[in-house]
């Protein structure tokens, strides 16, 4: 509990300046230009959550690449805001805060709990210019969902580094597959 309030105040501090940063997305519209045409504009598969729709997402590729989850994740998204662009912004912030706060316990655990250095680095991560791509370019979900599995892989891993029990590793396996069908790259 003690580390719980210890984590908040740092943890707040990088949800705000994400916030400050990233909220204009939430008024950017689809790039048809680049690749939201291909990924949701006009991409029929993840018009529909049923069997047939999920058949196709995971079997078909997209802009040349095969990423299931995150065509599944758009499909989502198309579900609640149809091709209301703030929603599919909105996620892939979301997903940039998930995964800013992620690098946070990552770099925590890793450095043996070590909150500025943790602060420090998620402060960094989360702000940086690198990733204004990831966040305002709704093709780019790829790149937030990919990371999200893959933060949380390897703070699983830590995890079982330290208990060394192979419930512990299972996990691991999971959220990499998971990766690994967000994008290629992983």
């Amino acid at each position: 509990m003690k580390h719980v309030k210890m984590l908040a105040g740092p943890i707040a501090l990088i949800i705000v300046a994400n916030l400050l940063v990233y909220i204009k997305v939430l008024h950017f519209d689809f790039i048809s230009t680049w690749d939201d045409d291909a990924y949701v504009l006009y991409n029929d598969i993840i018009k529909g959550l049923d069997f047939e729709h999920l058949q196709d997402i995971f079997l078909s590729n997209t802009g040349a690449n095969y990423h299931p989850l995150t065509l599944l994740s758009l499909a989502i998204d198309y579900h609640f805001w149809e091709l209301d662009a703030k929603g599919y912004h909105a996620s892939n912030l979301i997903f940039h805060l998930l995964n800013s706060v992620l690098v946070f316990f990552f770099i925590f655990l890793l450095s043996k709990k070590k909150i500025l250095v943790a602060f420090v680095s998620g402060m960094l991560f989360s702000i940086h210019p690198m990733h204004v791509e990831s966040v305002a370019w709704i093709s780019e979900r790829k790149d937030v969902l990919f990371l999200f599995f893959l933060l949380l892989a390897f703070i699983n891993y830590l995890v079982y580094l330290e208990k060394r029990k192979v419930q512990y590793f299972i996990p691991i396996i999971f959220l990499a597959a998971c990766s690994m069908l967000s994008k290629p790259t992983a």
